[in-house]
């Protein structure tokens, strides 16, 4: 699910000569008709939503104990591994960190089946940006990055590198190759989008009077001058209006993108972000274009697990922090033992909160001056969904990766069996993804979580038939992770909204470290969070010892 390949301009020849065709061959039916004698389970799953929830009860037992630690992570997805990483390769071991759920990774989490392992949410990782040598070292330490070329360009590991054909795109009832798709538009919408992929382009290389990039990834490396920061000030939405863009279809793309990098739509996303997404990534590879992307059929969980086995010996799972407090120069974390139905006082030096805001507005009890409503966190759904014969899937083209249906709300779903070597393996599973982002957080949350697995089930199928109307027959179960909380929204102005600048500063030995700090939720973001969080700790220790 890449921009990238956005800026690959659509060639006037290739939409001239399929678009009549297209034209004239009628939509595929709605397929709103549900067979009510649909035979496999569905399973709904995220176990850690309840454990979570107890915060919101606050009924926890008094401490039993006291303990003496000198620095607590709170939260194990990806911005808390790397930072505990990070102070483990500096040298920095007396630290403890807690997550609450049975497994780290955050939204990078995974399941497994008989067929396959497959993600619950943060798929892929583009081509790292050259200026982000603290992710290129670690893709080198774990054999992502096999070595380096004479040039000093990266050599990745080619069975990672996402196969041919990456992605397809289900429009006037046919399966186009590429998103955009390279042929079946009309010349207005061909115009529409090239013209805003050469502003992209433009921004891509710019360079303000700080001698910074206008965009990058990090998103905290790029330039603050006003003639970027501006668009933050409008929706990109409001962009395309004043920039007399017209396209339904430009529309409709760029809220796919918004809501697949952000959970919201372009009608609540900064223009800035937006921007960002199409014009901030430059990787360069030997053996990789920009635009590729590096996929595992457990998504982000394999990265995350290579940054738990550095620190595994200082994680303790099912460890929910639920108040976090001043004690004179220090802080004390009140934990809640899960498996032993205990709480533990802890009181420490420092304290690494890589947890989301959502949740550190529930335990931080002292006055932080943060105006957590300030942060949008749509819900989403992913299903994984197991296939028994994939060619009913693939239509007259191959099955793809990444797979979007113009004519459905969601994001399309993956393919996490792509990877796999054996092409006569008949099953697969898919993994089906849904922002609900169309209201308000609160009004999303509150629907999601009234419906039953029996709602969820024809809500899919019906979604998918749009594309495979008999795709009920090789489906053998379902199984939906429904996420109250996703990645943080950028909604316009969030580059200075007052309260991420309060977060990037923290308190005195408090350092916030989520990706929810950057105000864009991707995997280097939350990489980049931790081990500034962690830096910052080991210069402020470094100081107290002078």
């Amino acid at each position: 699910m890449s921009g990238e390949k956005f800026n690959k301009y659509i060639d006037r020849r290739n939409f001239l000569k399929l678009s009549g065709l297209f034209l004239s061959i009628p939509l595929l039916n709605a397929c709103r008709f549900f067979s009510p004698n649909y035979t496999f389970p569905v399973t709904i799953v995220g176990a850690n939503s309840k454990t979570g929830h107890l915060l919101r009860e606050n009924k926890f037992p008094a401490p039993v104990k006291t303990i003496i630690e000198n620095t607590i992570i709170v939260g194990g997805g990806i911005s808390g591994l790397s930072a505990a990483r990070w102070l483990k390769k500096n040298n920095f071991h007396d630290f403890k960190l807690f997550e609450l759920d049975t497994k780290t990774g955050g939204n990078s989490k995974s399941g497994e089946n008989r067929i396959s392992k497959y993600p619950f949410a943060a798929h892929y990782l583009p081509i790292p940006n050259e200026n982000f040598p603290e992710l290129i070292e670690f893709l080198h330490e774990h054999k992502i990055i096999t070595g380096f070329d004479s040039s000093g360009l990266p050599l990745y590991d080619e069975y990672f590198i996402c196969f041919e054909p990456q992605e397809r795109f289900f429009y006037r009832g046919i399966w186009h190759d590429g998103l955009p798709p390279k042929s079946g538009l009309n010349e207005s919408e061909v115009l529409e989008i090239n013209r805003f992929s050469e502003i992209t382009e433009n921004y891509k290389n710019k360079i303000g009077k700080d001698n910074k990039p206008a965009f990058t990834i990090p998103l905290e490396l790029s330039s603050t001058d006003e003639e970027f920061l501006s668009l933050d000030k409008i929706t990109i939405a409001e962009y395309l209006r004043n920039n007399e863009f017209k396209s339904d279809f430009l529309g409709w793309y760029l809220n796919y993108c918004c809501k697949d990098d952000f959970g919201s739509t372009i009608e609540n996303t900064s223009a800035w972000a937006a921007i960002h997404y199409f014009a901030s990534r430059n990787g360069k590879a030997a053996n990789a274009l920009s635009s590729d992307v590096l996929v595992w059929p457990e998504g982000n969980q394999f990265l995350a697990a290579k940054l738990e086995k550095e620190i595994s010996n200082h994680l303790k799972t099912e460890y929910l922090t639920y108040r976090v407090e001043r004690y004179g120069n220090q802080w004390i974390c009140f934990v809640y033992d899960v498996k032993n139905k205990e709480s533990i006082k802890y009181v420490c030096q420092n304290i690494i909160l890589a947890s989301p805001q959502f949740v550190n507005k529930k335990i931080l009890a002292f006055d932080t001056g943060i105006d957590f409503n300030t942060l949008n966190y749509y819900p989403w759904l992913v299903a994984n969904i197991s296939i028994k014969n994939k060619k009913s899937l693939n239509g007259a083209e191959d099955l793809c990766w990444d797979n979007v249906l113009y004519s459905s709300k969601s994001l399309g779903y993956v393919n996490a069996c792509h990877q796999s070597i054996d092409s006569s393996k008949s099953e697969t599973v898919i993994t089906y993804y849904y922002n609900f982002s169309e209201s308000d957080p609160k009004t999303e949350r509150e629907s999601i979580y009234s419906k039953d697995d029996n709602y969820w089930k024809e809500f899919i199928v019906n979604d998918l038939k749009k594309a495979h109307p008999k795709i009920e027959e090789s489906i053998t179960e379902i199984e939906i992770n429904i996420l109250g909380h996703g990645m943080i929204s950028p909604s316009k102005n969030f580059r200075s909204e007052p309260s991420r600048k309060i977060l990037e500063a923290g308190f005195e030995n408090l350092y916030f470290a989520h990706s929810d700090v950057s105000g864009i939720s991707i995997f280097e973001q939350a990489f980049y969070r931790g081990i500034a969080a962690a830096k910052q700790l080991l210069k402020n220790r470094t100081h107290d010892k002078l």
